[in-house]
């Protein structure tokens, strides 16, 4: 199942001391396949993960262990596949 992760972080003196390992447990689960793409909005106040996992709460399991999940609020939607040319593709 693939999952949009919407993060908003809530501001706290901390978090630049955790972002370090912040970036090693995210590499990590990247290289696990348990995150496909990851955006930063510029400000640094935001965050979507495209997250694989076999369930939602797979899902939720690998988010929980972010060393800045307790300063994060997190929206998960469920995506399905979409192919924006299908409708312009012609069979010949």
């Amino acid at each position: 199942m693939r999952f949009m992760a919407h993060l908003t972080f809530i501001p706290e003196p901390i978090i630049p001391s955790l972002i370090p390992a912040e970036q090693a447990r995210v590499a990590e689960l990247a290289a696990a396949g348990a995150i496909q793409a990851l955006f930063l909005a510029a400000n640094n106040s935001a965050g979507w993960l495209v997250m694989v996992g076999e369930s939602q709460q797979t899902v939720e399991h690998a988010l929980n262990s972010l060393p800045l999940h307790p300063y994060m609020h997190v929206t998960l939607t469920e995506l399905s596949p979409y192919d924006p040319l299908a409708s312009t593709k012609t069979s010949t």
